[in-house]
């Protein structure tokens, strides 16, 4: 509700939130009854939407005692899972493409947080206190920045030098990206010398752009879900 607030401050005008499985509810749909929003739903949300067909509908639903008038979009994956969308938007505004072209655009978002995550590791804090927890994320956050202002000009590089004949693009190896920061950024931050930073930043660019995967499309993870903790508070990577 915090984020609805801060939307409010900055006065976009006409904005569309898009949200992930787990936000949908009552008290949420309500929250956004004068601004557009699209949710992804979880199974067994709503027995009424369950029971649709796929489709592109416009319904009276019941969500815990509430009524809403919604759109509900249901379509098959390729993985043959059925996903689906609701929204307060009219086929007017936008088409049943132009909904899952909308929701596929937060898979940027997916992948930042799997790198926040998992790649520099920001629930692994190396102590307990309130100012190292600060101290810890920050870094994280302060390093993640850098991962992207690099890949915004070691990205442009690679799609302009890449072999025609490659089956798929290619993109910045954001792992190895990683590592190579955590070695060599402080280093060229430190430097007092402007020419000598700029020939360091300048090289980790350019190792960036020798490393590359694939640009796989429509590609899809399964989900897992684990309830073990995942690091120990006494051991922490270096960043």
């Amino acid at each position: 509700m915090l984020h609805l607030k801060r939307l409010e401050e900055l006065q976009i005008e006409n904005p569309l939130l898009i949200y992930d499985r787990g936000y949908a509810s009552a008290d949420m749909l309500e929250k956004h009854h004068n601004v557009a929003y699209l949710f992804r739903l979880q199974r067994s949300f709503n027995a009424q939407i369950d029971r649709m067909p796929l489709g592109d509908f416009k319904k009276e639903i019941n969500v815990k005692g509430r009524i809403f008038h919604l759109r509900v979009l249901k379509f098959e994956l390729s993985s043959g899972e059925v996903e689906t969308l609701i929204t307060n938007l009219p086929r007017a505004n936008l088409s049943s493409d132009d909904l899952k072209e909308l929701y596929h655009l937060r898979w940027g978002v997916e992948t930042a947080y799997h790198t926040i995550k998992s790649a520099l590791q920001i629930e692994n804090f190396s102590g307990t206190s309130q100012l190292i927890v600060e101290q810890d994320f920050f870094a994280t956050m302060f390093l993640k920045n850098m991962v992207a202002f690099v890949k915004l000009d070691s990205d442009p590089i690679i799609e302009q030098n890449e072999n025609p004949d490659n089956l798929y693009h290619q993109k910045t190896n954001e792992n190895l990206l990683i590592g190579n920061l955590k070695d060599k950024l402080i280093i060229a931050i430190l430097d007092p010398r402007p020419k000598a930073q700029a020939r360091k930043v300048n090289a980790i660019i350019k190792e960036a752009v020798r490393h590359t995967i694939p640009i796989r499309p429509d590609r899809h993870f399964s989900r897992v879900t684990k309830h073990s903790k995942r690091f120990n508070s006494s051991r922490k990577s270096s960043l």
